[in-house]
């Protein structure tokens, strides 16, 4: 994984069996060894992604390839780093002062909903909170049977506080 990435690799080194000598390499050691910040930039995304990839194969049982890894990564580095640039511009920017909303603006109750799902289990959990302009508030929890998808699990949720 790490010869597909543009980490600098150090043959004996890096990469090797122990994790503290790796993160000891690429958080100091790489640097001081002349890798630049583009080169060093990508590697907590690769870490992640190696995590991902052998959790895939831990509890699904699905092998991912270090090329699709290393791929994944990169692409997903390359994706933040651009989210970043277009952050800092907005930030750069002169917003509008947006007023916030009263208490007399808001409309109430006010209800907020959550829902706890596993594909591989055979539950999923609910709940809700109920706010009302005096102040009280009702809280409720359930568990249900399984449904298709989290989404399913958000919906069910939200009719089970109605």
């Amino acid at each position: 994984m790490w010869a597909l990435s543009s980490t600098p690799t150090i043959p004996g080194e890096f990469p090797c069996q122990s994790i503290f000598k790796n993160f000891n390499h690429l958080f100091w050691r790489a640097k001081e060894l002349g890798a630049t910040d583009e080169q060093l930039e990508s590697f907590p995304w690769i870490i992640w992604f190696i995590w991902k990839a052998r959790n895939e194969k831990a509890f699904n049982g699905e092998e991912i390839s270090a090329l699709d890894t290393a791929q994944w990564a990169k692409s997903e580095a390359d994706v933040w780093k651009m989210a970043q640039v277009v952050s800092s511009k907005v930030d750069n920017d002169v917003l509008p002062d947006i007023p916030s909303q009263t208490d007399e603006q808001r409309i109430w109750p006010q209800c907020h909903t959550d829902a706890s799902w596993d594909k591989t289990s055979n539950l999923v959990g609910l709940g809700f909170h109920l706010d009302n302009e005096d102040g009280l508030s009702l809280y409720g929890a359930k568990t249900s049977n399984n449904t298709q998808s989290a989404t399913h699990a958000e919906l069910d949720a939200i009719n089970w506080a109605m």
